[in-house]
């Protein structure tokens, strides 16, 4: 990535990289749309891209990604229960994308999509704020 984003790398030195890299990997649609954020300079744009279609394509097959902010580390069985109960709620199948946040103090945080559950201390502790204001 740092080769592709760097502004003094030809363009033509920067398609002949993502062709040998990605040769029978992708079609040549692909290799085209890339070719052409290459052109036009625009292949910062490709971390949002890959992004949105990894969602796309996970809306496709039924399945969602969920951010889980956690105060300590989930237990591998405290991860399936939670996707599980994620799944019973979204319909969908869920993957777990588990990160420890300190700051959270106690109890989890969830995203999914737009979705948030955010039932972790801190968010309570402001929510209990919010309401004596």
């Amino acid at each position: 990535m740092a080769v592709l984003r760097h502004p003094r790398v030809p363009a033509a030195s920067k398609k002949k990289l993502l062709a040998d890299a990605l040769s029978g990997k992708v079609g040549a649609t692909t290799l085209r749309f890339l070719d052409l954020l290459v052109d036009k300079k625009r292949f910062e744009l490709m971390v949002m891209i890959a992004s949105v279609y990894g969602r796309l394509a996970a809306d496709k097959r039924g399945a969602a990604k969920a951010i889980v902010r956690t105060a300590k580390p989930l237990s591998a069985d405290e991860q399936k229960q939670l996707a599980a109960k994620l799944k019973n709620f979204s319909g969908k199948d869920i993957e777990l994308d588990v990160k420890e946040d300190p700051e959270l103090i106690g109890g989890v945080s969830v995203k999914i999509g737009d979705w948030v559950l955010d039932s972790s201390l801190r968010g309570q502790l402001r929510r209990l704020k919010e309401s004596f204001n």
